[in-house]
């Protein structure tokens, strides 16, 4: 990174020389490539959301449904919720214990 040399304008026209100021060149002349996004896919929130809506349907309790929506998260931002095998790759590839492993399952 280099370091620039800034001269700005001083009181009443005079050109002062202000100290070095370290502007990073590259991280202001990249350009966006991506839109921002939250790391989750839509098409997950919308399985997340049903599936959920299906949960509290069979009168599981409150704590539980959010357990199940936490894990579900993280899920989802890891991997395709619609697809089992890519799910359970993700599963098995989270760096928890083996028991936290079974409660994604």
């Amino acid at each position: 990174m280099k370091n620039t040399k800034i001269d700005l304008m001083g009181i009443h026209g005079k050109n002062k020389n202000i100290k070095l100021l370290s502007l990073r060149a590259g991280i202001l002349d990249q350009t966006r490539r991506r839109p921002p996004t939250t790391g989750q896919r839509p098409n997950n929130e919308n399985l997340i959301i049903n599936t959920l809506l299906k949960l509290k349907g069979t009168g599981l309790a409150e704590s539980t449904l959010e357990k199940t929506s936490y894990r579900l998260t993280r899920l989802g931002k890891l991997c395709d919720l619609a697809n089992p095998e890519e799910t359970k790759l993700s599963i098995a590839s989270l760096k928890v214990a083996n028991s936290e492993k079974q409660s994604y399952v």
